[in-house]
């Protein structure tokens, strides 16, 4: 017990622990309302959505057609492999252009512009990062059992739903605004 006069002690790190963990939980509760009230029931970008889920349904199954009948289909697995990596780079490029122009007035980081952390409704974000994971997981289980065929080439893929996130990202996402400059939006 403290003497009146005693100075206060020092926050413990299980207390500061604790502080932080409430603090981070509020701010996430926040960002949760702030993107309830800005996007409501209706998700923008259901083309960009559905987009990164098709090609990636699209290369999963050729993914595993491609290890089953690898003779067959190593030359068709490839041809896509490497028409999504383009494409991917390309909308990669465009990403990167909209995200240097749209920075000026909006606090952006990588996770809120690839991954969709803290900048897209929970939906989307959900969507597009299982999206993501499963061309990131059948490209390496291909890759793993075909690794001295074209299968190995599945790994470019995955630039696609990555590059299709961070378009979802700056066309729609919300990001809080830039506190170091004047302006804003």
């Amino acid at each position: 017990m403290e003497a009146e006069g005693d100075p206060p002690k020092p926050e413990t790190a299980a207390e500061a622990r604790a502080r932080m963990q409430s603090q981070r939980a509020a701010r996430a509760v926040a960002r949760e309302a702030e993107l309830a009230a800005v996007y409501g029931d209706q998700v923008p970008g259901q083309l960009v959505i559905g987009a990164s889920v098709g090609t990636t349904t699209v290369f999963v199954v050729l993914t595993v057609m491609a290890v089953i009948w690898t003779e067959r289909l190593e030359g068709p697995y490839l041809a896509y492999s490497f028409v999504a990596f383009l494409l991917g780079m390309g909308i990669f490029l465009v990403d990167l252009l909209l995200a240097a122009s749209r920075s000026r007035s909006d606090a952006m980081g990588i996770g809120g512009l690839f991954f969709l952390a803290g900048s897209a409704p929970t939906t989307a974000a959900r969507t597009m990062n299982l999206s993501l994971a499963a061309a990131i997981i059948a490209s390496i289980i291909g890759a793993l059992m075909r690794s001295r065929t074209a299968v190995i080439f599945g790994t470019l893929e995955p630039i696609l739903p990555l590059a299709l996130s961070g378009l979802w990202s700056v066309r729609f996402g919300n990001f809080p605004l830039r506190t170091d400059v004047t302006g804003g939006r």
